[in-house]
């Protein structure tokens, strides 16, 4: 699901990275908590491999996050 904010916002909000006020998410409970917050949604219709991931954080090496 493509989440659209209402101000073109660039960062994590609500636990999803948005880049120019998009990102994408498939959580339900993250899509009942954006609808409800007057944020427009859109249904993905086409998975571009370049496009699929944008908007989502990126995690190259998850030792990366661990801590030691």
């Amino acid at each position: 699901m493509i989440i659209k904010a209402p101000n073109p916002i660039t960062g994590l909000h609500v636990s999803l990275q948005f880049r120019d006020g998009v990102a994408r998410t498939d959580d339900p409970w993250l899509i009942q908590w954006f609808r409800e917050h007057g944020y427009r949604l859109e249904e993905e219709t086409s998975h571009p491999e370049e496009d699929q991931n944008a908007g989502r954080a990126k995690v190259r090496n998850r030792k990366d996050h661990i801590a030691v």
